[in-house]
């Protein structure tokens, strides 16, 4: 009972369900029209999915400026395990499937992805299996917290520009780094959590069984952060997929001219700036590659 009224009453918009544990996210923001725009019958010629590093990294609208139908339907802190469950309930197979892999996908208890994903994906049966796949309450109480909150509307709390700047998943961010960042102390150690890779060996067979077009790609990182860490995880990638898909690192190509200040707002995220380097990059290699026609 006390669940029911903390779900349904809201102070300054917000449910009071949300300000009694920070691991409820709100129905709505980008995410939530990220997936209700999403059109699942349709066969794009390219999907992005990842973390944050794919939706704010991966613009369609300059896949478009070459061509190419594509979207993204990346969320925050998306993990594998959960990009896997995304890909598993795609209804259309897309010609060429992006999975952005970043580090920070393989860290911590991934409730902060399912989270976001419970609360506003468009498909109940993905929500659901999110929630119950892992024997963990915090997920069981978020999806009876989508379930009371099917009656009401999406509620919108991030600044203005994010939702007038989504454009098929995509979020652009023109800022540039505007405060100092210590990148000494960032990329040292590749500490990944106990369930991820089990679960990305798995997302690889399933790849491989379904015949499906992919290539897994790490975006640039700050030319100021150490590589330690990203040398790690690129090492445990590659003995993973074993050549059954190709993967992109475009983090530890040499020489990239990827300015630390001006194509990042944040000490890991591109900017549009950086975006639009990227993904023209990005295009010209999948090309090459023949994973784009």
């Amino acid at each position: 009972m006390i669940f029911f009224v903390l779900v349904k009453i809201d102070y300054k918009n917000v449910p009071l369900i949300n300000r009694s544990n920070t691991f409820y996210s709100v129905k709505g923001n980008n995410v939530y029209d990220r997936f209700h725009q999403f059109e699942a019958d349709k066969a794009y010629d390219v999907l992005v999915c990842g973390s944050s590093h794919a939706y704010r990294g991966y613009d369609p609208g300059i896949f478009e400026s070459h061509g190419y139908d594509a979207y993204n339907l990346g969320s925050s802190g998306q993990n594998i395990r959960d990009t896997y469950r995304i890909v598993k309930s795609l209804s259309t197979k897309p010609k060429l499937l992006v999975i952005d892999l970043y580090t920070g996908s393989f860290k911590g208890d991934g409730v902060e992805s399912a989270s976001e994903l419970i609360t506003n994906v468009n498909s109940d049966n993905l929500a659901k299996e999110i929630a119950f796949a892992s024997f963990d309450w915090r997920l069981s109480s978020i999806y009876m917290k989508r379930i009371l909150e099917q009656d009401k509307e999406p509620i919108y709390l991030e600044d203005e520009s994010e939702r007038r700047g989504l454009y098929r998943g995509y979020v652009a961010k023109s800022d540039s780094v505007q405060t100092e960042i210590d990148y000494e102390k960032l990329g040292l150690v590749f500490k990944p959590n106990n369930f991820s890779f089990d679960y990305f060996i798995d997302f690889l067979d399933y790849l491989e069984d379904e015949k499906m077009n992919v290539v897994f790609i790490t975006h640039p990182i700050p030319n100021k952060v150490s590589l330690n860490e990203m040398r790690s995880f690129d090492y445990i990638v590659r003995k993973l997929i074993n050549n059954r898909f190709q993967y992109l690192n475009f983090a530890l190509i040499p020489n990239l001219s990827f300015d630390p200040s001006n194509d990042f707002y944040d000490s890991h995220h591109l900017n549009k700036s950086g975006v639009k380097k990227f993904n023209e990059l990005l295009i010209t290699e999948l090309k090459n590659s023949s994973l784009l026609p």
